[in-house]
């Protein structure tokens, strides 16, 4: 492709390969992405369109209070409720009430009425669960550093410990260097 080509043209002069094109399987069009390596398709080509925009980082629909873009006239119209306050959803739960300005807050938000914990924790001997993704990501961490290897420095060298968690390796290990090498003071 012609620099000059790429240079003056709109985003949407690199989606000119994507085409329709038969399921063969179904009969029904798909709408493919063709930006380098991508190739998901789409049924719908409005879907199409609104995938590309993870690759041009294009966010068509601004708010109008702080500027901040969305790529989903959805996304901005649930946004503009931390503006305006409004919180149309509900929870249910007896002697609850508690509102929320989305759906999926209010789901999340269930999960305290329900117990429901759908992450769960793959670490060996762990059966942790969590009700949110980013809880058990934070958690998960903590098995990273349960890997570091405590060790204790003398003159003969290095003698090992054994598994500590790596903010017990902080506080309970102190080294000293001095003439004859490295002590522990632990």
């Amino acid at each position: 492709m012609d620099l000059r080509f790429i240079l003056n043209s709109s985003p949407e002069a690199f989606f000119t390969s994507t085409t329709d094109s038969s399921d063969s399987s179904s009969g029904k069009n798909l709408f493919i992405c063709k930006w380098k390596s991508c190739s998901k398709t789409f049924a719908k080509r409005s879907d199409l369109q609104r995938h590309q925009r993870t690759h041009t980082g294009e966010r068509p629909y601004q708010c109008t209070t702080c500027g901040k873009g969305f790529v989903q006239r959805s996304a901005l119209s649930v946004h503009q409720r931390t503006h305006t306050g409004e919180k149309p959803h509900m929870c249910e739960h007896s002697g609850c009430g508690m509102t929320f300005s989305d759906s999926s807050s209010l789901s999340r938000h269930r999960r305290i009425h329900t117990g429901v914990r759908p992450y769960v924790c793959t670490h060996v001997n762990c059966d942790k669960r969590f009700t949110r993704r980013i809880a058990l990501l934070k958690h998960q961490r903590k098995h990273d550093f349960e890997k570091v290897i405590k060790y204790s420095f003398n003159n003969e060298g290095i003698k090992h410990i054994g598994l500590q968690s790596q903010a017990s390796l902080f506080t309970e290990v102190s080294f000293v260097h001095h003439q004859g090498g490295i002590e522990s003071n632990s």
